[in-house]
């Protein structure tokens, strides 16, 4: 194991400009709460991206942040695990750091510094349960830059129905760790450490406002062509969540 002084921790994401960037200036708000000394962004998008367009906003977003950030873009069609290879590759380039790993809609609810708490789980990996949030009005909630996005989306629920091995996934760890999905972790059993009292954090998941159903019934699509091009990433919980014929969330 790499040493568990965790001197530098950098949080990792994609973010799909497409569907996302309404998450941004809340994701931003509350992780620049946390003792995160680096961000490294994933810039998705279907189409070409115009990366000057980008590097404005970011620079607006992060004035008044400490924190470092840094931007890499990623054009053409989105592919589950083009992104796991792209997050690990970013994980290899710095040894003896440690990593968060959040998508933009997944708020963690740290109960100390993620510093502090790496320390005392003795610099194993710590895990986060996803709990849905949702708002009054529904899965057509248009977020709001200017309202604190848990006071939009005040009701917690079950809504996702995850499975056991989609409920919980990695949300810090170091550099000598791989993941083999966005919920795991290449060679280690994740119930087994849990069993043995390693640290688990609640994690506030806000995916459901107006873009869900586009992204869901893209992405239910991209996954079944790369189904048959012999990728085996399973398409039945995105099927699970809304009804094809009519394209509405369930």
């Amino acid at each position: 194991m790499e040493d568990m002084d965790p001197k530098r921790v950098i949080l990792i994401t994609c973010v799909s400009i497409d569907f996302d960037l309404d998450y941004l200036p809340h994701f931003i708000k509350h992780y620049s709460k946390l003792d995160i000394d680096q961000y490294r962004f994933i810039l998705h998008s279907k189409e070409e991206i115009i990366q000057d367009k980008f590097l404005k906003l970011f620079e607006n977003l992060f004035e008044g942040v400490k924190a470092e950030y840094k931007l890499e873009f990623w054009s053409g069609v989105f592919k589950y695990y083009d992104k796991v290879e792209r997050l690990n590759n970013l994980i290899q380039q710095q040894v003896g750091t440690y990593y968060v790993l959040a998508d933009v809609d997944e708020f963690q609810i740290w109960p100390d510094s993620i510093k502090n708490s790496i320390i005392s789980n003795k610099g194993e990996i710590v895990w986060g349960n996803l709990r849905d949030r949702e708002a009054p009005e529904g899965s057509s909630t248009v977020l709001d830059s200017t309202i604190d996005i848990d006071k939009q989306f005040n009701i917690i629920s079950n809504k996702s129905n995850w499975n056991s091995d989609l409920y919980t996934k990695p949300i810090a760890f170091n550099s000598s760790y791989t993941l083999r999905g966005c919920h795991d972790i290449v060679d280690v059993d994740k119930f087994k450490a849990i069993e043995q009292k390693a640290t688990v954090i609640q994690v506030d998941h806000y995916r459901w406002n107006d873009k869900r159903l586009d992204k869901m019934i893209e992405r239910h699509e991209n996954y079944k062509a790369y189904n048959r091009e012999e990728f085996t990433k399973d398409t039945s919980y995105v099927l699970s969540m809304y009804n094809v014929k009519h394209k509405s969330i369930i």
